[in-house]
């Protein structure tokens, strides 16, 4: 295979915010002729860490095809996404970067990236991206087809488990009313399994009556305050004790796959909050109303969802129910970056031969944001 270099450097007069245009040149040197299908340029985030790494591919351009020989400047230009912005955190850091490559015919493809921060645009009108994997955002008990096990779940699930063993031993001795009887068990412990994550919760709206609970907003900036409302109406004779709000912000990432895969998490932060019974609160039979407002951290990172990597903020609500079991739901936020800044955020210098290319560039003529006909 022929000799073949490549080189990307970035504008130096970018900003790399969301939504501007991340322009840049992509400088090919084949000293013979290379046998390439294209020349390819790729803008993408990584995901970096302890945990396993994760990316996503934006956008792509096709610079050129067909062979190429000499040396060559293709520029190219890039509508960047509002989000996922660049974060470094204990675990993980989140990275940008645009990766140009030649399609090689039967060879290892030259490859050159150039990496970036990519910053807030305190005006962006679109909404935030948090990642490849997002979430539904809200309470828990407000979203519809969710199965996630509770304690009382894993409990129907450890005596159905159990059940299964005994029907597996009664085939084998041929005891079939053993059979009988273990076969019904397992039918009523899977049930409880399948259902098991809301038996707390509707035993205690048994007597509170159906909880509503409103969050807003659901996606808070870093130093905005998220108001809290919960609406009950309890049966005569229930009593209520303290209603708390814990307010949870982590990093977890995960390493390995299958029996090999450790989760490490890092707590970002954690306050409780009480809220306050307002109006006929206490009165049985008519609505009660109870409320609060929580600010989110100044220093918060946006939340982020990836496969392995994730930085989650979340609500962890409890009503203390004496004589029952306790009332709770978990709400989940997506919160979005500040207008002024990522804590954190890796920062990105321009080398100053990156500037030199430019100039040179410019002042040759040369440079062109546009991608010239015929490629």
């Amino acid at each position: 295979m022929a000799r073949c270099e490549v080189q990307v450097v970035l504008d130096p007069a970018n900003t790399y915010r969301a939504l501007e245009p991340l322009r840049g040149i992509v400088r090919v040197d084949a000293q013979e002729s290379t046998p390439s299908k294209a020349v390819i340029v790729e803008l993408r985030w990584r995901v970096r860490g302890r945990g396993n790494p994760g990316s996503q591919v934006i956008d792509t351009r096709t610079l050129h095809n067909g062979p190429i020989e000499g040396a060559h400047e293709f520029p190219f230009e890039f509508p960047l996404p509002n989000g996922p912005v660049s974060v470094a955190g204990q675990l993980m850091k989140i990275e940008w970067n645009a990766e140009a490559r030649v399609d090689v015919e039967w060879a290892v493809d030259p490859k050159a990236s150039a990496t970036f921060a990519l910053l807030p645009n305190s005006h962006a009108g679109e909404p935030y991206n948090h990642g490849s994997n997002v979430p539904q955002l809200g309470a828990d008990s407000n979203q519809t087809g969710e199965f996630k096990f509770g304690p009382v779940g894993w409990i129907m699930a450890g005596f159905g488990m159990t059940a299964l063993l005994f029907v597996i031993q009664a085939i084998r001795s041929r005891d079939w009313g053993a059979l009988m009887v273990s076969g019904v068990c397992l039918g009523i412990m899977t049930t409880g399994m399948i259902l098991g994550w809301r038996i707390p919760r509707r035993l205690a709206e048994r007597r509170l009556g159906k909880v509503r609970v409103d969050v807003e907003p659901l996606s808070p900036r870093p130093g905005q305050e998220v108001r809290i409302r919960l609406r009950a109406t309890p049966r005569p004779g229930t009593r209520i004790g303290e209603v708390h709000a814990i307010l949870s912000g982590e990093e977890r990432v995960a390493r390995g796959t299958g029996k090999n895969r450790r989760t490490t998490e890092h707590a970002l932060h954690k306050s409780t909050t009480c809220l306050l019974p307002l109006g006929s609160a206490l009165v049985p039979g008519s609505e009660s109303l109870w409320e609060t407002t929580i600010r989110i951290p100044s220093d918060a990172l946006p939340s982020f969802w990836e496969t392995d990597n994730q930085i989650t903020w979340t609500l962890a609500l409890r009503m203390d129910v004496p004589g029952s079991l306790d009332w709770t739901d978990t709400v989940r936020l997506g919160v979005v970056p500040g207008p002024d800044g990522i804590p954190c955020a890796t920062a990105f210098h321009t080398r100053p031969q990156d500037a030199a290319v430019f100039r040179e560039a410019t002042a040759a003529g040369s440079m062109s944001f546009q991608i010239p006909a015929g490629f």
